[in-house]
C-alpha cells in the first residue's frame, strides 16, 4: 500500500516532476496531464483508506493527512477544469493547484517519505527548478563565461571561490541531497554542463559530458556529505564513468 501511495502522491507533490512530465514533454517521452495525476491519487487515497487490512496500518496522524488530500482533491477535482488551464500557469500560480500540491506533500510527510529524496531518485537534476530557500549563485560572478575567460591563477582563484561557496551550501543544510540538488540545479540554470559521474550517500561527482561533447571544457563539482566541495577544472575526455544528467 505505502509504496502505490508514494507512487501516486509523489509526483502530486512535485514541482520538478510536474515541470518535467506535465509542463512539456520529456525526453523519455513519459507526458502525464493534470487529471490523470490527481486520478492517480483519488484511487490509491481511497483504497488506503477505505480497505481494512490497509487502514490498519496507518496511524492516526497519517489517517488525517490522508483524508484531507482525498477530500480536497474531491472538491478541486470536479470544480476546476485542470486540463483545459494553461500548464504553466497552472503549475506555478494556481491556488488550488498549489493546494493540492501541499496536501500530498503533508501526506508522504506523515509517512516519513523525503519529497527531495525522491525527486533525487524520480527527476534528473536537469529538471529541478530553483524552489528551494538557499538563495541562487550570483551568476555574473561564476558563470561559464567567467571561468572560460579566466586564464591560470584568475580561474583557480574562482574555482577555490565557488568551492568555498558550495562547502556553506552543504554544512549550513540539514539534508544532503536536497542541498546538492539545488546547487546542481542552479549550476545547471546557470549554463554549466554538469552531468552525474558518481553518486552515492556520502559523495556525489558531477562533470562536463565526455559521450556527446568529448573536447568540452568545464568545470567539475564534487559535494561531500560531511559539508565540503571541491571544483575543479576540467576536459570532459578524461571523464570516462557513465552518468545521467
Amino acid at each position: 500500500m505505502k509504496k502505490l501511495l508514494i507512487k501516486a502522491l509523489a509526483p502530486l507533490a512535485s514541482v520538478a516532476f510536474q515541470e518535467r512530465h506535465v509542463a512539456r514533454w520529456s525526453n523519455d517521452g513519459e507526458y502525464r496531464l493534470p487529471h490523470e495525476l490527481v486520478d492517480a491519487a483519488l484511487l490509491e487515497l481511497e483504497l488506503a483508506l477505505t480497505a481494512k487490512a490497509a487502514g490498519q496500518n496507518l496511524e492516526p496522524r497519517q489517517r488525517e493527512a490522508l483524508t484531507r488530500c482525498l477530500e480536497l482533491l474531491r472538491t478541486d477535482a470536479g470544480a476546476t477544469p485542470f486540463d483545459a488551464s494553461d500548464v504553466d500557469e497552472l503549475i506555478h500560480h494556481n491556488e488550488h493547484w498549489r493546494s493540492i500540491r501541499e496536501r500530498a506533500a503533508e501526506a508522504l510527510e506523515t509517512m516519513r517519505i523525503s519529497l527531495s529524496e525522491w525527486e533525487r531518485v524520480n527527476v534528473p537534476a536537469s529538471s529541478f527548478l530553483l524552489i528551494r530557500n538557499a538563495p541562487a549563485l550570483p551568476a555574473e560572478k561564476f558563470s561559464p563565461e567567467q571561468f572560460g575567460r579566466a586564464a591560470g591563477e584568475d580561474r583557480m582563484r574562482l574555482c577555490a571561490e565557488l568551492e568555498a561557496e558550495l562547502s556553506g551550501r552543504l554544512r549550513s543544510g540539514t539534508d544532503f541531497a536536497e542541498a546538492a540538488a539545488q546547487i546542481t540545479a542552479e549550476l545547471w540554470a546557470m549554463g554549466h554542463d554538469l552531468w552525474n559521474v558518481h553518486r552515492n550517500d556520502e559523495r556525489e561527482l558531477w562533470a562536463p559530458d565526455s559521450a556527446t561533447s568529448p573536447d568540452t571544457m568545464g568545470i567539475s563539482v564534487e559535494l561531500y556529505r560531511c559539508g565540503r566541495a571541491k571544483v575543479s577544472w576540467v576536459h570532459a575526455r578524461i571523464q570516462s564513468a557513465p552518468r545521467s544528467k
